[in-house]
């Protein structure tokens, strides 16, 4: 990125927690990452359904594809439906 140096901090030093967040993720399996859960994080939903991009769920989501629960400021995504998803596009692609 523009003004960062190898250590992932910018040209004041500062790392950001979405960097911290994005380098915690990189080193861990989607398997790891979702193990016992029953809904998972925006971040992780993207990362789930084959590591799509922010604005490509938004547009599931607005589409009418994908269904997503908020419980504060947090979207949630239930993995029965994110598997169901994945299911049902899978399927789509074999006929």
């Amino acid at each position: 990125m523009k003004g960062e140096n190898q250590s992932g901090m910018d040209a004041k030093g500062v790392i950001t927690l979405q960097d911290v967040y994005a380098q915690l993720l990189s080193s861990v399996t989607v398997n790891e990452l979702v193990s016992g859960k029953r809904g998972l994080s925006l971040q992780e939903a993207c990362i789930y359904i084959g590591g799509v991009s922010r604005p490509t769920l938004y547009g599931l989501l607005r589409d009418g594809s994908l269904r997503s629960y908020k419980i504060g400021r947090k979207r949630y995504f239930l993995k029965a439906e994110l598997d169901a998803f994945l299911d049902e596009r899978v399927g789509a692609d074999d006929d």
